[in-house]
Order: C-alpha cells, then structure tokens, then sequence
C-alpha cells in the first residue's frame, strides 16, 4: 500500500514539475495513458491542468471530451467539445468526437449535422462520411446514405469500413451508376478535323470493389462532312477496382476496338497501396495493340506506369508516369493531376498538365501508332460536382501544343461534357 502511495505521490510531483515547465506534450502523454488504461478521472485532472497552463490545447480538451463520453457522461461531453469549437469551429478531432458522442447518446439529428460540418471543413476526411453514412441508415435514409458511401469509394476504393458497411447492407444499398460523356477535339494542321468521342458506361460499387462497363463511339469528321456521317468507330471495355486487403487493391481493364479508330486489344494493371500520412502509391502495366491502315500489321505497345498520391487538407495531388520502351531507348511522359474538392468528395475542381501521350484516356492519342509516339504537351481544367441528390455533371476545356509530323506542330482543343446518374 505504501508502495502504491508512494508511486502516486510520485506521478502528482511529475506532473507539477512538467505543469511548470509548461511541457504540455509529455503532460498530454500521461493523460492519454491514464484514459486508456481505465483510469478517466485522474486524466480529466491532467487535462484541466494542461488547459489551465496552455488554453489552447485543444487535444487535451477533446480527450478530455471523450472520457466523459466513455463514462456516459453526454452532457458534459459536449461541454468540453463546445469549448474546442469556441477557438477552433473547424477542429477535425473535436468535430468527429462530437458526432460520435451524440451518435451514442441517439440524437442522430443533430450528429448528422456536426458529420456534415466536418464533411464541409474536411472534404477529403473519409470518416466523416462513414459516421454520415451510420446516421443515415440508423434512420433509414438508405439512398443519402448510399450516396455517402460512394463518395467514400471515390476518394478511397479498398475503405474497409465502406466495404463492411456494403457487404452487411447488401440489399439496401445497391451503388449504381450510368454515365454518358461526350468528348471534343479540334484541330486545323495539317487538315481540318473534329473528333467526337461518345461513350455510355455502367459502373456498380460491390462489396469486393467496384466494377465499371463502357461502350466508345468514335467518329473523326472531315472538313464539310456532318458527325456519324461516314465510318464510326467502336470499343467495349470493361474495368474492375477489386480489393486485395485492406488498404491495397487493384485496377484491371480490357478493352476491345472493332476498327481502326480504336487499338485492337487495350489491357491495364495495377496495384494500388495506402501508405501513411494520407499518400497513396500504384505500379502496373498498360498494353494496347495498334492494326496498321496501311497493310495491316501489329504492333504491340507494352508502358510502364505508377503514380504518387497525396491528400491536403482540400487537395489530391497525383504525379504519373507512363515509360514506354522502344527499339531504342524508351519513351516517357509525365502528368500531373491536382483537385480542389469544394465541399463533399464528388465537388470539386480540377487541373492536369502533362507531356507525351496517355494510354489511359480514349482520346486521339491513341487511335494510331504513328500519332501515339510523337511528343505533345498538355494543360486541361474542369469542374465536376452534383446538380440534384442523383445527378452529377462534368466539363473540361483542354488545350495541346501536339506534333502532328516529324517537328510539325500544331494547336488543338478539346471539350468533355458529362452527366450521370446515381441509383
């Protein structure tokens, strides 16, 4: 017993020393050490002498928050969580405290509304949408719910808390999605020409990942010629997002063009991993097969691909390679992707610049070979974002300084335009 005074006396002398010495952190340490461990009075002690020290350590408010919570004790939860938001409304750690506090204590209203706060302060935070997601099917809100849900996916594809959540509400919560995007490009060198690029995709979320099918119509109009007037190309394509674990899953696509103004055969692969502090990283392949218009040869094109990712506050940053070896040496391209997310993960706005050719996008890049490998330099902008609670649209305005020939360059331009629908 002595021993056990003596130790206490001990822990109470530290804790003066560090008070005094204004050593916050190593005071925040024991405090959470003393919750984790049961002992939730005696950190709510610690917490109020680091406030009393340092009032704008708001960790040790939030802490201090949830062990209130823990021992049921709501109303005073939320005292100390109003304190946070009264010198920092946008504290993420005390907004998601909050939210699950009032989800414990059944007032789904209101923890619905602080879910959409930190959603609106923190686009990019994936648990917000879980705990709105939670809320919504507590109160059978099933298709807001299953919206929060896909924007989860959006921003993280092997989420497993979304997954779980999929795989136990099956029935309830179906996530579809029909698109239909047009694409315009326009050039004049050497010749007059319009490209009108169509395709109508079905994209499903299951509980192992999400699966997308896509139909391409293609159609490179001449001058004085009318869209789908002469010879129209076709793809089908199928793309798959399968989780492997948690925190690690796949892309897998194939793709098959019915003439010339498609590849003949188009496949991708690749891992994709989350990794701490918010980045992600991918390695993988691209394959696609060119028939000549001219004598009808094959010609295979194996590239090699990855990207880096990161989430900031607001932003994704996105940097992607495409190495593509060749009889000699190896051709490269580089691309850069940054979206601002405005205030839930399907809004925002977004810019990509970039040299060479992406086997990735159905654009003129790849309909030939010949035009495929020769250099070009790109800048695109847009906006994507929600019209109504099931319809989304998209545009984009990009512009290319492009090699049509050997050191003969010319100006193009190219619209998308695009709506979906979520069911």
């Amino acid at each position: 017993m002595k021993y056990f005074k003596g130790l206490f006396t001990l822990i109470i002398l530290l804790i003066s020393f560090l008070a005094k010495s204004q050593d916050v952190d190593s005071l925040f340490n024991i405090a959470r050490e003393l919750a984790f461990n049961g002992n939730r009075e005696e950190a709510r002690k610690v917490c109020n002498q680091i406030l009393n020290t340092k009032p704008t350590y708001l960790d040790a408010a939030v802490l201090k928050g949830r062990t209130y919570a823990w021992d049921k004790m709501y109303d005073s939860s939320v005292v100390s969580f109003q304190y946070v938001f009264s010198h920092k409304i946008g504290h993420r750690d005390g907004i998601s405290a909050m939210t699950d506090v009032l989800i414990w204590s059944k007032n789904y209203e209101e923890a619905l509304k602080y879910a959409n706060i930190g959603i609106s302060f923190h686009p990019t935070h994936q648990d917000f949408y879980i705990k709105k997601a939670t809320i919504l099917l507590k109160i059978d809100e099933i298709e807001k719910a299953k919206k929060a849900l896909s924007q989860v996916l959006d921003l993280n594809p092997s989420n497993e808390k979304a997954l779980a959540i999929l795989k136990k509400e099956n029935q309830k919560l179906m996530l579809s999605k029909i698109e239909v995007v047009h694409d315009f490009e326009f050039f004049q060198e050497p010749y007059i020409r319009r490209r009108h690029l169509t395709y109508i995709s079905y994209a499903n979320k299951t509980p192992i990942g999400s699966v997308i099918a896509r139909l391409y119509v293609n159609d490179i109009v001449k001058d004085n010629e009318h869209i789908y007037q002469n010879e129209l190309g076709y793809q089908a394509e199928l793309t798959a997002y399968p989780k492997i674990a948690n925190g690690l899953y796949s892309y897998v696509s194939y793709g098959y063009g019915f003439n010339r103004l498609f590849p003949k055969h188009r496949a991708g692969l690749e891992l994709f991993k989350s990794l701490p502090w918010s980045f992600e990283t991918s390695l993988g392949f691209r394959y696609m097969q060119f028939i000549s218009s001219t004598d009808s040869s094959k010609k295979d094109i194996f590239v090699l691909t990855g990207s880096l990712g990161k989430y900031y506050k607001n932003f994704w940053f996105s940097f992607r390679p495409y190495i593509t070896p060749k009889d000699v040496g190896v051709s490269q391209s580089y691309f850069l992707t940054i979206r601002y997310y405005l205030s839930s993960a399907d809004r925002y706005i977004f810019l990509q610049s970039g040299i060479g050719s992406t086997p990735d996008e159905s654009s003129g890049d790849v309909v030939d070979y010949e035009l495929y490998k020769l250099d070009k330099k790109k800048i695109k902008i847009g906006y994507e974002g929600p019209i109504k609670d099931r319809w989304t649209i998209k545009a984009r305005l990009g512009y290319e300084y492009t090699e049509y020939d050997t050191q003969k360059y010319r100006d193009q331009w190219n619209i998308t335009l695009g709506i979906n629908y979520k069911f």
